[in-house]
């Protein structure tokens, strides 16, 4: 078993309630082979440097995960026939961090920073 993060770029289109249901279908296929969540968040929709197809906007989720080799195989194999999902990055890491993503910490410190004015 391995640790690995994952970030994935949801279609505009997707309501932000229809978000998690899309990343609950892709999970389902990690639990049968002993694979879990560790971390999970959602860094909302935000807006893309440049056109990906006809869509400017994306939804963005982070997973970090605990799985072997044969459960990232089925994976990736169901991200990518995933019509949902417009790209998606994997990569594997020596351990998993408990604090936030630095994407929560950055939007955290701007919204401290307009709040002050």
């Amino acid at each position: 078993m391995n640790f690995y993060e994952l970030v994935l770029v949801i279609k505009q289109d997707v309501l932000a309630s229809d978000v998690n249901s899309v990343v609950a279908g892709l999970l389902d296929s990690i639990e049968p082979f002993g694979g879990r969540v560790v971390k999970r968040e959602a860094w909302g929709l935000r807006k893309f440097a440049y056109y990906i197809g006809s869509d400017k906007r994306g939804h963005y989720v982070f997973l970090a995960l605990h799985i072997g080799v044969d459960g990232i195989v089925n994976l990736k194999t169901k991200v990518k026939n995933c019509s949902d999902v417009l790209r998606h990055l994997l990569l594997k890491v020596d351990m998993i961090s408990d604090s936030p993503s630095p994407i929560l910490d950055q939007e955290k410190v701007e919204i401290n920073k307009t709040a002050a004015f």
